[in-house]
């Protein structure tokens, strides 16, 4: 894993770790000295085993360098932009295709133009000069089309220049797809996205004579209008392109005698249908967004006729438009205060969304019109913090109020359990424990946590003996006298990463181990810090002895050893003859098989393991 740190005598640099003390290292001091050679989030693109990202060196600006994980490995790839001018390349918009990175950079030659890297000096050249000279053509909407890279840019508004246009960069080389607005006249949006759908790329673009339309290329013939749909100078605009099941989705914008304002239409490649004039009349718009597919239907955020911006759904079988739900009444209503995070769990579609008084619900819907489809998972005023939906094992969690709304906690939701609402985890009832940076660590939520005590801590989720979310254990109390604050949670190779404070050392990296052999194996409230790691095994959990001051010998492996009443071997016959469909009393420990030993063994899996 790769991150960034600063450190009094490096600055802030790039590291790497594989999850142990002796494997974390500095990979290079690039910038000598306390400066900083990175940022605190710079961009880092994984690319054929390697690391990209942009950094500044002592004698250079920020330009694109390359990491193995190791110091030999770590080092410039190529100074695009020579300091003797003081200036840096500035390597952005970084997007992986075909095996390489696209981005765009600045030099002395070309100004600011899209380049290629394979992670070596001699794969790494500028894609071609589309703007002769040191203006450069800015190009922007760079997007990955198969393992070739479309994008716009500017040819100029010379004699013999194109103006904007699209193109197309294959390896080190860049050509345009067409110049669809003959001449000096621009083909593409100021600002906009390519939708990519069955290897289609959508866009909006004039030809000059027509306004802005939908646009499709194959990538072998040249591009094609799809539909002259406002003829004449007039144009729809097309925005918000999304690919879902077969068809691309858009909205679009109509104005004038007979216009609709801003729609939802959809395409086959052939022909464009406006899906319904939602919100009717020239000066209304419905102004659809964040368009997703589930169920046969697809759901959008839209403004409904005389109410704020709402849960909208478009039916393919029925091809009508309509409102799910009115979930925060009234016409200055908004349906949420940012686009809608659309989650499937168990085979339905939840989201969370504000109601009347603000608060932010639980919403789950399967399309149907209300009163029959949607319906809210929390009836309680549950806060006004609009948190994150996170699937961990049987269940989503996310974080918001109480019955006030003030005291965020956790809450849990499986469709089954506690009547088929959401129910919280009160880490801190009286104050509030204002969950972030929830991360599913195979099936066992963990997350940072304010305590009762005040300090801000790692918790995880515990279970009852019937494995649903009982409440909430302390991972580690890292900074007795204060807040750890953990952040930065990343699970990746079995190893949950994070960044934390235990009031000493200062904010640096932690890590626990998941993977058996050297492991964490003690955790939970009477576990410490100075215990985990110690021991090895596939199979750890927690005995009376297992404390603050606890041996590690007898803490971890002997609880499954048979010494502590858990067998693993019990547990293996246990699920062969599960399997085998054998009766009841070949549960009774007659045969091999005890039952009590599989609650053992699920107390001390719930406790800690």
């Amino acid at each position: 894993m790769f991150f960034s740190a600063t450190t009094p005598v490096a600055g802030r640099e790039l590291y790497s770790t594989d999850g142990t003390g002796i494997g974390t290292q500095l990979l290079a001091d690039l910038r000598a000295g306390g400066a900083n050679g990175v940022g605190t989030a710079p961009a880092l693109i994984a690319l054929n085993g390697l690391l990209l990202f942009p950094a500044v060196g002592t004698t250079i600006g920020s330009e694109l360098h390359v990491s193995n994980g190791l110091p030999a490995g770590t080092a410039l790839v190529k100074d695009i932009r020579p300091q003797s001018t003081n200036q840096p390349s500035q390597p952005q918009s970084m997007t992986v295709a075909g095996g390489r990175v696209y981005f765009t950079a600045s030099d002395e030659e070309g100004g600011r133009e899209v380049w290629t890297s394979d992670g070596t000096q001699a794969g790494t050249a500028r894609t071609a000069d589309i703007q002769a000279g040191s203006s450069g053509s800015n190009a922007y909407m760079l997007t990955a089309f198969g393992s070739d890279l479309l994008f716009a840019a500017n040819n100029g508004s010379g004699t013999g220049q194109t103006g904007i246009e699209y193109y197309r960069a294959s390896g080190a080389t860049s050509s345009i797809v067409a110049d669809i607005n003959p001449g000096t006249g621009s083909g593409p949006p100021g600002v906009g996205t390519i939708g990519v759908s069955g290897g289609i790329a959508y866009f909006s673009a004039t030809d000059g004579a027509s306004g802005a339309e939908l646009w499709r290329y194959d990538g072998v013939s040249a591009p094609v209008r799809v539909a002259d749909f406002v003829p004449g100078s007039g144009g729809l605009s097309p925005s918000n392109i999304t690919g879902i099941g077969g068809f691309v989705y858009f909205s679009g914008t109509t104005s004038g005698a007979g216009g609709f304002g801003n729609e939802p239409y959809r395409t086959d490649g052939t022909t464009i249908t406006l899906l319904e004039d939602f919100n009717p009349g020239s000066t209304n718009s419905s102004s659809p967004s964040s368009f997703f597919g589930f169920g046969g239907k697809v759901f959008m955020r839209a403004t409904a006729p005389s109410l704020g911006s709402e849960l909208v759904a478009f039916d393919p079988t029925t091809t009508d438009v309509f409102l799910v739900r009115d979930i925060r009444t009234g016409s200055t209503g908004a349906f949420a205060s940012q686009p809608p995070q659309f989650t499937e769990f168990n085979g339905a579609l939840y989201f969370l969304a504000r109601d009347n008084g603000d608060n932010v619900q639980l919403f789950t819907t399967n399309g149907e019109p209300d009163p029959l489809g949607t319906a809210t998972v929390k009836s309680a005023a549950i806060g006004s913090t609009l948190g994150t939906l996170v699937k961990s094992g049987d269940f989503l969690f996310f974080n918001a109020g109480n019955a006030v709304g003030t005291n965020v906690e956790l809450w849990a939701f499986d469709g089954v359990s506690n009547g088929g609402q959401a129910f919280p985890i009160e880490i801190n009832p009286s104050a509030g424990s204002f969950p972030t940076d929830l991360t599913d660590v195979n099936g066992v939520l963990y997350f940072a946590a304010a305590g009762p005590t005040g300090g801000n801590e790692l918790y995880r989720v515990t279970f009852d003996g019937m494995g649903v979310p009982s409440g909430a254990a302390l991972v580690a109390d890292l900074n007795p006298s204060g807040s750890a604050q953990p952040r930065g949670l990343r699970f990746t190779g079995n190893k949950l990463f994070f960044s934390a404070d235990n009031g000493s050392a200062g904010e640096e990296l932690w890590v626990i181990d998941f993977g058996g052999g050297t492991g964490a194996c003690c955790v939970g409230t009477n576990c410490s810090v100075t215990t985990q790691g110690a021991c090895t095994g596939a199979f750890q959990g927690l005995s009376s002895s297992c404390g603050p001051s606890g041996n590690p010998t007898t803490c971890c492996p002997a609880n499954y050893n048979g010494t502590s009443g858990v067998e693993v071997q019990n547990i293996f016959e246990f699920l062969n003859a599960w399997f085998a469909g054998l009766p009841a009393a070949d549960f009774n420990g007659l045969n091999g098989v005890d039952v009590q030993d599989i609650f053992e063994f699920l107390n001390a899996w719930f406790a800690g393991c």
